[in-house]
């Protein structure tokens, strides 16, 4: 009686720890992604940079200002527009 009584809780742990691989893999994709925009912003920022324009200038207009930024209050905000 106590072993069937016992199986919930096997399979109540082992959905807590699929829980938790699952919030680990979401934050890490989004952290992968927000870095791969971040360089894509980056090599338009240094594009305008040869192209002439002052560094702080480029930044901003190519929007890599936005990762300066805490993460936690960059979660919900829209990216901005790549310009390059």
């Amino acid at each position: 009686m106590n072993a069937i009584r016992g199986i919930p809780d096997l399979f109540a742990g082992a959905t807590a720890a699929w829980l938790a691989l699952g919030m680990v893999a979401a934050a890490a994709a989004w952290l992968l992604r927000d870095g791969l925009r971040l360089i894509a912003h980056l090599r338009a920022a240094d594009q305008l940079i040869a192209a002439g324009m002052p560094e702080r200038d480029a930044l901003r207009t190519a929007g890599c200002l936005f990762w300066q930024t805490p993460w936690y209050r960059r979660i919900f905000r829209r990216y901005p527009a790549l310009r390059a």
